[in-house]
């Protein structure tokens, strides 16, 4: 079972011990949007929590939770949204143990409050604020991948070749095993490179709990 995503006021303790003592049952993955580092931005943004509020809950969450998959959304460019406030998010993203992240560029939707917000963000700067956000989500990913390769991992096997860890890295599969099956065995090779062997692991094939693995 794999929680789509969730608010980070909405994870209370006796669902961090579900992910922490499941044995597999529940995926050790959360996506939790964040969608700025800054407490102006996320104000202007009607958000529900503050920055130390997710990043709290997060920090805490991650302490008990290990491996843990961790994905956020991040608007750029937000109407308002200064260097300092980029900044913010920035430091922010660097400090929380990501694996990886979905970031957008504000986009004008009528009708919203956002809307008539005044400060519009030049593209340009959006666009490079995205540019860096994604870079640093990706060598965060890099990183966690790399500290993955040589652990024990429960593996969704998704079709003939590849497959899904718990903490939502995805991995080549070398060996006769159907794809629906759950597969606990060892991670190996480079972080860009991660895969399982499952004819040499001697890690027995077990059916596929839940019918969905993203």
């Amino acid at each position: 079972f794999r929680l789509g995503s969730i608010e980070a006021t909405e994870i209370d303790d006796e669902l961090v011990d579900l992910l922490a003592g499941s044995e597999g049952l529940m995926a050790p993955h959360l996506h939790v949007p964040l969608q700025s580092g800054s407490d102006e931005v996320l104000r202007r943004m009607r958000r529900w929590h503050t920055r130390e509020q997710y990043r709290h809950r997060v920090l805490e969450i991650a302490d008990r939770v290990r491996p843990l998959g961790l994905g956020a959304d991040i608007i750029v460019g937000f109407p308002g949204e200064t260097e300092a406030d980029h900044a913010r998010t920035r430091s922010l993203v660097a400090e929380l143990p990501y694996t990886y992240l979905h970031v957008f560029p504000y986009s004008v939707r009528a009708g919203t409050h956002a809307a008539d917000l005044p400060g519009r963000v030049p593209a340009a700067v959006a666009a490079e604020r995205s540019r860096e956000l994604r870079e640093l989500g990706v060598a965060k990913g890099s990183a966690h991948a790399a500290k993955r390769a040589g652990s024990e991992a429960l593996v969704a096997v998704e079709t003939e070749n590849v497959g899904l860890t718990g903490d939502y890295l995805r991995v080549k599969v070398v060996g006769p095993v159907q794809p629906g099956t759950l597969v606990r065995t060892v991670l190996s090779g480079p972080a860009a490179d991660l895969r399982v062997s499952t004819g040499a692991t001697g890690r027995s094939a077990l059916p596929l709990l839940a019918a969905s693995t993203t």
